[in-house]
């Protein structure tokens, strides 16, 4: 009974944990991109302004 409810609990953290993961794993991505648009944007501004 007791151990039920502890492999239970311990099922329940692991789904979170891992939800938890993929979710920062999306994060990274999404900053990555938006870094890789704010580079472009930037060099994109320069360029302009050299010509």
């Amino acid at each position: 009974m007791v151990q039920d409810i502890l492999n239970e609990a311990v099922e329940k953290y692991q789904n979170f944990k891992k939800i938890e993961q993929d979710f920062d794993d999306i994060q990274k991505k999404h900053l990555k991109k938006q870094i890789a648009v704010d580079i472009e944007t930037y060099e994109k501004r320069m360029f302009k302004k050299i010509k």
